[in-house]
């Protein structure tokens, strides 16, 4: 997982429960028929656009944001350079 990944989510959770503990009542800041609106509305209008498969998919792309792991530089090195020499001698 990417550092900056972690410290945004946490930084945004940070900022919410600042809000809520300096603002008073818990309930000012949760609405459910709100929440419904505006995460049923964003699926909605994303499945209007894209096809089910993409859309589905779209989920597991999301989880390596938090479970992303960097491939051996020195693996992808020498895979451009034999994707080079196979490049070259066509």
């Amino acid at each position: 997982m990417d550092i900056a990944t972690l410290v945004g989510l946490l930084g945004g959770f940070g900022i919410i429960i600042g809000a809520i503990a300096s603002g008073g009542d818990v309930m000012l800041f949760v609405n459910i028929p709100s929440l419904l609106i505006v995460v049923g509305g964003t699926f909605m209008v994303t499945l209007m656009q894209v096809s089910l498969g993409d859309f589905l998919g779209s989920f597991s792309i999301g989880m390596k944001a938090f479970f992303y792991k960097t491939d051996d530089p020195k693996k992808l090195i020498e895979e451009a350079v034999e994707l080079a020499d196979i490049a070259r001698k066509n």
